[in-house]
């Protein structure tokens, strides 16, 4: 056809697909150039030339026709959504998503457009929270959660995005995607007992058994909640037996078990405790930490041996917490460097370590930033009530966001916290946090740097 009609666009275009598909890619794309030459309004082979760059790998090639294409038939969706996919290959998320909003605004049922949209979208609010546009971000997991309300893992960034922002309603609403309470709904509808978080009036007249899902720290920070519940005839406590001491001590629990053995009686409730600022997310409150006294002669113990190494003040230092494999929604692993967190204390008093598991020269090196020994008390850690013995004695505490940061807020006393980029929620993005308030809170910077 092509020797007696060679002027013929739709002969080239012919030729070209079926030079494609044998693999012989330089020839198609001649004849595909010839097509276009001989016909420049035909999407047809703009389209099918996009395609071959595509499969030679040749992506800003490839985006060039599919544009060429949209321009020539606006309404043609597959090339919309073929812009839309290199797109997400470049990494260009905001261009990607308002190509797949294209393709549904001519599509609505393109349920490839819709999945691909949520993915671009969800990558944009990754940038945005990586840049510090926090809003930003919410706005994109928002958006993306309308077309997927189902994804989990989109819920829990918008979770930490918006409780970041201090949104509660709809922070604490995301929340409850938490990989912990879907295991508990699932497990509980197994057992034919569907979990409802009730309102709180409900509570009234009923026994409200409180489930510990998530670790130490997470539960202290939550109980806080515990203590805003109103007319309930007794709270009891299912969790970590590390903590009953201390809860024992709180007045709020009337009974304290490690284990989950049987669901609730008659007349009871139970609660995630992850689940507890729904209870308050409408009113906006922000309740303080519990307070719990340490015991005195431990309180004692520790004083005598402050008192050994040597005078006040007696400053205790952390930088590094959280885990290198976060679950779904977690904040990556938490530290700061030691020049940073140590210089500024240069001189100050008697330094102590209660890092966990330092590196093998944090001490060694600690003591070089200080010109000081920095004395490591890390075997306080092993028992919680030593550890608030301990922390309650210091007259500071500054590092990380971690479990001792919550037992030193059980004492009423403050902390001094570096929080590395992105911030994990509770620290907020300026000022104080609403939840720790009066504690100085310094914030690296997106860039990496830390403020002073």
């Amino acid at each position: 056809m092509l020797a007696t009609q060679p002027r013929n666009a739709r002969a080239h275009l012919a030729a070209g697909l079926a030079l494609r598909g044998l693999g012989r890619l330089d020839e198609s794309r001649s004849a595909f150039d010839e097509a276009a030459r001989l016909e420049p309004g035909d999407y047809a082979a703009a389209y099918e030339l996009g395609l071959l760059h595509e499969l030679r790998g040749d992506d800003a090639a490839a985006l060039a026709q599919f544009e060429r294409t949209s321009e020539l038939r606006p309404a043609f969706a597959p090339a919309k959504y073929a812009a839309g996919a290199t797109r997400l290959r470049l990494k260009q998320w905001a261009e990607a998503a308002a190509a797949f909003e294209a393709v549904l605004a001519i599509d609505p049922r393109n349920a490839d457009a819709r999945r691909a949209l949520v993915a671009a979208l969800t990558q944009a609010g990754r940038v945005a929270v990586g840049q510090g546009e926090f809003t930003e971000a919410s706005r994109l997991y928002h958006a993306a959660r309308t077309l997927d309300p189902a994804n989990a893992e989109l819920a829990m960034y918008a979770a930490q995005t918006d409780l970041l922002l201090g949104r509660w309603v709809s922070g604490w609403s995301a929340y409850r995607a938490r990989p912990t309470r879907l295991a508990f709904e699932a497990q509980l509808a197994r057992e034919g007992h569907p979990y409802r978080v009730p309102p709180a009036e409900a509570l009234r007249g009923r026994g409200v058994r409180i489930l510990a899902e998530q670790g130490l720290g997470d539960i202290l920070f939550l109980l806080r909640f515990a203590a805003t519940i109103e007319g309930a005839t007794h709270l009891d406590f299912v969790g970590d037996a590390r903590l009953h001491s201390l809860l024992a001590r709180s007045g709020l629990f009337r009974r304290l078990e490690p284990d989950r053995i049987a669901p609730p009686g008659e007349g009871e409730v139970e609660l995630l405790a992850g689940d507890l600022p729904l209870l308050a997310a409408a009113t906006g409150a922000c309740p303080p930490s519990l307070a719990i006294t340490p015991e005195p002669h431990r309180v004692a113990e520790w004083t005598r041996r402050l008192e050994v190494l040597g005078p006040r003040p007696w400053i205790g230092v952390t930088w590094r917490a959280g885990t290198d494999k976060p679950k779904r929604g977690e904040s990556l692993a938490k530290s700061v460097p030691l020049e940073t967190l140590l210089t500024p204390l240069r001189g100050t008093g008697t330094l102590v370590s209660l890092q966990r598991a330092p590196g093998e020269h944090d001490l060694e090196n600690g003591a070089r930033f200080l010109g000081a020994r920095l004395h490591d008390l890390a075997s306080a850690n092993v028992d919680l009530e030593e550890a608030l013995a301990l922390l309650s004695v210091l007259d500071r505490y500054v590092g990380v966001s971690n479990t001792n940061i919550h037992l030193r807020a059980l004492t009423g006393k403050e902390c001094e916290l570096y929080v590395p980029f992105p911030y994990e929620w509770r620290w907020g993005t300026e000022g104080d946090s609403p939840w720790f308030p009066g504690w100085k809170v310094h914030r690296q910077a997106p860039d990496g740097r830390w403020p002073g």
